[in-house]
């Protein structure tokens, strides 16, 4: 699960998934899915107007030629939109309609082509009455987006971000689930090149859709991601110990970090401008003279010479003492710390003569300054752990650590469930569930209550955090609706609201 969605993109809190190509492969962004190509299926090293492609081709050994997944993706079709973006799709094999992404569920809504090779909306698995909306033009051959909203009501088309069809109610309300890029074993197989696929719990407006496809660019660019998710670039490189003393022809190991979009190829050139350095990073320091002496090593990009990382080696004079770390300690070493409030933090570097007290500071949520003063993530309906780490910057082994609490607060309008766990133990995560909240209802008391309802996607741990409820206390059910309801899994919590 490489690719990173833009969490500061304002349709990020409407994605359910997305289903992308990253360094090459299939991969997917909101939670761990294996994809296990069929013959047939495969990744063309060139890539497409839209960057690289995973290839479903039913000609290709198996009649199918796809790509499934799992575990599946699952939300309510109702209300919904799916984006999907190819290089080209054709119907030169398979069987209509061609679907780009499938589903053996019943009343799943999907996009693909029609027999005449227009955009064709459908409800997967079904064919007859549940054959929706047809696009205005043939769009085999080239590459292009596609998008199907779906309501209770209705259901529309766009093609290429814009506004193709529009249709009536096309399937029941239910549970939709998706577990294959390209068509199903025995059903609705396409010769398609993928590039992307997103689910989103609600329907986009069209100027939103119009704006998905206007933000989609060469080499797997996306809006909705952070970087690119095709060929690999470097940005930069980082060596590690950045600035140690080594001893007249002693040793020392350096390692280097390449950064950059979709994995780039770790592979460096090394070399120092005094001693001797091996293709592993291993660095021979010159004899010691009468002076200090200061070496600096390179790390060069194999994928692009352009960029590369240094560090600095300090060879003491002979005769002189060089320094060792044996430990670094953070104070205070345990801190509660309200959300949003600033703490600082100091770093005492032991050792043998006289050590550097140089440090580099991290945390693991919030941010921290050069100097070691923490700013607190944002409180939440949950107390929250993070630990602070100061790195000796003349020993990049030895390390001190605190442990700091952001105490949760009472958030207004918010609840915040417990994990919800199935009667085989299984933790409900990344799940679509539905939820009803009834103000002052207690059990064996609801009748008359309005209930306010919606829909939620359970996080990795089994719980939804509801909102925009009223003040007060009041009874939460929650159910994951499986086929009908003598097997639903249901929960409750009783709260009271700020």
């Amino acid at each position: 699960m490489a690719l990173q969605l833009k969490t500061s993109h304002a349709l990020y809190p409407d994605i359910v998934e997305l289903v992308g190509l990253d360094n090459g492969v299939l991969a997917s962004a909101k939670s761990p899915r294996t994809f296990s190509p069929m013959t047939g299926a495969t990744y063309p090293a060139s890539a497409g107007t839209y960057g690289r492609a995973a290839r479903s081709n039913p000609a290709g050994g198996s009649g199918i030629g796809a790509f499934p997944f799992s575990p599946y993706i699952a939300l309510p079709n109702s209300p919904m939109t799916l984006f999907v973006v190819v290089n080209t799709i054709s119907t030169a094999a398979g069987t209509p309609p061609y679907a780009v992404v499938s589903s053996v569920q019943e009343h799943s809504p999907t996009v693909g082509l029609s027999a005449a090779g227009k955009a064709r909306v459908f409800g997967q698995y079904n064919t007859g009455a549940l054959v929706g909306v047809e696009g205005l033009a043939v769009v085999t051959g080239g590459a292009h987006s596609f998008a199907v909203v779906n309501t209770e009501t209705s259901h529309a088309l766009f093609v290429d971000g814009s506004l193709n069809a529009t249709g009536g109610a096309l399937v029941g309300v239910r549970e939709a689930r998706y577990e294959c890029i390209g068509g199903l074993p025995g059903q609705n197989a396409v010769a398609v090149d993928f590039v992307w696929a997103v689910w989103f719990r609600r329907v986009l407006s069209a100027a939103e859709i119009a704006g998905l496809h206007a933000s989609l660019g060469g080499n797997n660019v996306f809006g909705l991601v952070e970087a690119a998710g095709g060929i690999p670039t470097v940005t930069g490189v980082t060596v590690s110990p950045s600035s140690v003393t080594v001893a007249g022809s002693a040793s020392q190991q350096f390692s280097a970090i390449v950064a950059g979009t979709n994995s780039p190829s770790q592979a460096v050139t090394w070399s120092a401008s005094a001693g001797s350095i091996s293709s592993t990073g291993v660095f021979t320091a010159p004899a010691a003279g009468a002076s200090i002496q200061t070496v600096t090593i390179t790390a060069t990009s194999v994928a692009n010479g352009a960029f590369a990382g240094t560090a600095t080696v300090t060879v003491p004079a002979s005769g002189g003492q060089i320094p060792t770390v044996t430990s670094v300690t953070v104070s205070p070493a345990t801190a509660s710390v309200s959300g949003g409030i600033t703490r600082q933090f100091l770093a005492t570097v032991s050792g043998t003569n006289s050590p550097s007290q140089a440090v580099v500071w991290a945390t693991s949520a919030g941010t921290i300054s050069t100097s070691g003063l923490l700013m607190a993530p944002a409180a939440t309906g949950a107390a929250q752990t993070l630990t602070v780490t100061a790195t000796s910057t003349f020993d990049g082994t030895k390390s001190g650590t605190a442990i700091v609490t952001v105490p949760a607060v009472s958030v207004a309008g918010q609840l915040l469930t417990d994990a919800m766990i199935n009667n085989t133990g299984q933790v409900l995560s990344n799940i679509s569930v539905r939820w009803s909240w009834y103000p002052g209802g207690r059990i064996g008391a609801l009748a008359g209550i309005t209930p306010l309802e919606g829909v939620a996607i359970t996080d990795a741990l089994g719980q939804i955090l509801v909102t925009g409820l009223p003040a007060g206390a009041g009874l939460l059910l929650v159910a994951q609706w499986i086929t009908d309801p003598t097997d639903d899994n249901v929960y409750y919590k009783a709260g009271v609201i700020a």
